[in-house]
């Protein structure tokens, strides 16, 4: 993404301050336009227009989100991103499911996502588990899968980009 040293727009959706920011580890001629856009509970579309960002970043976001509003949201960022833009976001470490029973363990081996409670979506008690081929498939199926990096800072990391071809 930083090869290319060019000014872009780009948005937290999570809005995640101090905990990671990626704008700092770019090393760009121009500064980066960015935009906060909150994780509430989509009920309707946000208030920009379509194909508006580069790069969307959210960190801490579909992991504490139930499967529907990972897609709801999932849509969302799909339709702010240009074609060919960029998705950074986490999810939780397979080995983090150790403290889970052997239930929730062999869902996730069979590639099946992990909720556990649901009722509290949205919250840090909400805590999601995305097996790889989940994410390739199901939850990014408009997105290519540029990196993975497994056990990153606390959560695994995804690079994404936007398919051209992909519907917003």
């Amino acid at each position: 993404v930083a090869d290319e040293q060019q000014a872009g727009t780009v948005a937290d959706a999570g809005a995640v301050a101090g905990v990671v920011d990626v704008l700092d580890l770019l090393d760009l001629d121009e500064p980066l336009q960015r935009d906060g856009i909150e994780p509430t509970h989509l009920a309707h579309r946000l208030e920009h227009a379509d194909q508006t960002f580069d790069l969307i970043y959210a960190f801490s976001v579909f992991t504490h989100l139930t499967e529907p509003e990972q897609h709801l949201w999932m849509r969302e960022l799909a339709r702010l991103l240009k074609p060919g833009g960029f998705l950074v976001l986490s999810t939780m470490p397979e080995h983090n499911l150790s403290v889970c029973g052997e239930g929730a363990r062999e869902r996730f081996r069979s590639g099946r996502l992990v909720v556990l409670n649901a009722v509290d979506s949205g919250k840090n008690a909400c805590v999601v588990f995305h097996p790889y081929s989940y994410v390739k498939e199901t939850l990014a199926p408009g997105f290519e899968v540029l990196e993975f990096i497994p056990d990153g800072v606390w959560q695994d990391f995804w690079l994404l980009r936007k398919r051209p071809e992909a519907a917003t």
